[in-house]
């Protein structure tokens, strides 16, 4: 059961680091979109601008919310298609402007691929008959452990006792992150933050 608890752990932790990177990415992807839209019609520009800083807005004050409460799925961010809107707007003159399109049309696809999979991590979780199994494994183990005894019956307590804290530990810890944006240990909008400030700076 201690291998088992430890290979579950691993995996979750794995995907609480996959949803952090996700994350950061988004959040730079965002910076860099708004930096690569310089050479564009300053009337343009303003407006993805605004597009990119209520975007990143909007995923502090309201998805966050949604994604700790586990209310995500089906919503929709009006200010996520504006920046779609706003650039797919633009009508590019020459080559110069058509290049910088291109370059922005793949930043903004791999903007769109770091929010898919920051919505995901935000709705995975171990499905139940997994979390059966771990404790159920961890009950048997502790039992099995009652029949080898050591011969001082303090010792064979205290081995008890502290397999039992392992294994709580371990459930503890794989309860925690199993869900990347809730909890304790969880995922926060420092980096978003940190885009933000970078975007009212440059305004």
């Amino acid at each position: 059961m201690p291998c088992c608890s430890r290979f579950v752990t691993v995996i979750v932790w794995e995907q609480y680091n996959s949803a952090e990177e996700a994350v950061a990415k988004e959040a730079n992807l965002v910076a860099s979109i708004d930096r690569d839209t310089y050479t564009f019609p300053k009337t343009l520009r303003n407006e993805i601008h605004t597009a990119l800083t209520n975007y990143t807005n909007s995923v502090i004050n309201d998805e966050w919310k949604l994604m700790q409460e586990c209310r995500i799925d089906g919503y929709v961010n009006k200010n996520y298609q504006a920046i779609w809107n706003s650039i797919q707007s633009f009508e590019p003159k020459d080559d110069h402007e058509r290049n910088w399109l291109n370059l922005v049309y793949q930043q903004l696809n791999k903007l769109d691929e770091a929010r898919s999979n920051r919505l995901l991590y935000a709705e995975r979780e171990i499905p139940k008959p997994i979390w059966g199994l771990l404790i159920f494994g961890g009950l048997i183990t502790l039992l099995f452990s009652c029949f080898f005894g050591a011969e001082r019956r303090n010792v064979h307590i205290f081995m008890i006792c502290t397999l039992g804290v392992v294994i709580g530990t371990m459930l503890f810890m794989i309860d925690e992150i199993d869900r990347p944006f809730i909890g304790i240990v969880s995922v926060d909008t420092e980096v978003f933050h940190h885009t933000l400030e970078t975007l009212m700076i440059v305004k």
